[in-house]
């Protein structure tokens, strides 16, 4: 490698440090972690104790690639993929209804199994959705103010994916994708009597849904009060405050955890942040916390620098959708949100939100790239 190879590099780490330094940060410090919460049920389940790790190491890799092709293909030309997207995101999600690659776990049909690597639709949909949000929203910003044109055809799109969602069943991505179009549409220059009745609107659509059925109702009355329900439908949260209160203040040692040793199921996954709490403490969370308030700080200063409309909205839409599933993983474990599967971005186990974020990532480097 040349001098001058090796001083873009170096350059293209560093020049924007408050947010490819958190973000490394975030990848290494999350396989470590995942090893961690995942040894033990590795080890029992596959008799392997890296089985997890290795395949989260493997979609990194892919995330790389991936992050590396869409930091330095101008964000532009997204624009021209973005219905392109919208009709490749619904052809998916029907595909693991339709088609033998559907895969069920749990339950729930969410994903597509294709050579032994399970692929969820619902989190390439998120991103779809706010590429072609950014397109249309910037294509009619001087008819924002019209519900007709700026907001309804939204409302459409939403509805779409949200009845895929709903029977897969996946409420935790019928709420991420309602909250992104809601604040892409807030930020896009929606009115806001416009914003006040799709609000109103979707709070009484998700009450009426959420008392159809009675295990919901279950988990909003074990979310009011958890230590009641701890056997049933609050134990995995009243374990994950435990986690926290082991974990004290500086916790109990990488790897030294109890809790994850089958008494606080999917601790590799939606409940990872549990195993932080407990192995690192509040010092270790509040890091964690820090590195991805860097990060969402930066995303939406990036937002505000931006010039080009569809570039400042994908930024923004990007850098919700990591913030979103922080606040609502982070939420979730600490019992301060009702229970709602989501993973930790960066460092809970699953490929496809590993590779997804990770490419969202290379496209909010290439918007404030743009910039300078």
């Amino acid at each position: 490698m040349s001098k001058k190879q090796k001083a873009l590099s170096l350059n293209f780490i560093f020049e924007d440090p408050l947010l490819s330094i958190p973000f490394i940060l975030l990848l290494g410090y999350g396989i470590i972690i995942l090893y961690s919460a995942s040894f033990h049920s590795a080890e029992r389940l596959y008799n392997n104790q890296y089985y997890f790790v290795k395949k989260q190491v493997l979609f990194a890799f892919a995330g790389l690639l991936s992050f590396l092709f869409f930091r330095f293909l101008p964000y532009r030309h997204l624009k021209k993929f973005a219905y392109i997207l919208i009709l490749l995101s619904l052809i998916l999600l029907a595909s693991v209804f339709f088609t033998p690659l559907g895969h069920k776990v749990g339950g729930a049909e969410r994903w597509l199994r294709i050579w032994g690597f399970s692929f969820q639709p619902s989190v390439f949909s998120l991103y779809a959705v706010t590429i072609y949000l950014a397109h249309t929203i910037s294509n009619h910003e001087d008819n924002m103010d019209s519900f007709l044109i700026g907001v309804f055809p939204h409302i459409i799109l939403f509805g779409i994916f949200a009845l895929f969602l709903y029977f897969q069943p996946d409420f935790g991505s019928i709420v991420l994708i309602a909250a992104l179009i809601w604040i892409m549409l807030v930020s896009g220059g929606a009115k806001a009597k416009h914003i006040f009745y799709i609000t109103a609107s979707g709070g009484a659509a998700g009450f009426f849904l959420m008392i159809q059925k009675q295990y919901r109702v279950a988990r909003l009355l074990s979310f009011l009060n958890p230590w009641e329900y701890s056997t049933t439908t609050s134990y995995q949260t009243t374990m994950s405050l435990k986690s926290f209160i082991n974990g004290g203040l500086f916790g109990v040692g990488l790897g030294e955890g109890i809790l994850k040793m089958e008494y606080l199921p999917e601790s590799h996954t939606d409940f990872i942040f549990s195993i932080i709490g407990e192995e690192t403490g509040f010092i270790g969370v509040l890091f964690i916390i820090i590195l991805f308030t860097m990060i969402l700080i930066r995303g939406f200063k990036i937002a505000e620098k931006t010039r080009d409309k569809f570039g400042s909205l994908l930024a923004i839409g990007i850098t919700s959708i990591i913030g979103l599933h922080v606040v609502i993983n982070m939420g979730v474990t600490l019992s301060i949100l009702p229970p709602k599967g989501l993973p930790l971005p960066f460092i809970s186990y699953g490929g496809t939100s590993l590779l997804m974020n990770m490419t969202g990532m290379g496209i909010l480097m290439n918007i404030g790239a743009s910039q300078k």
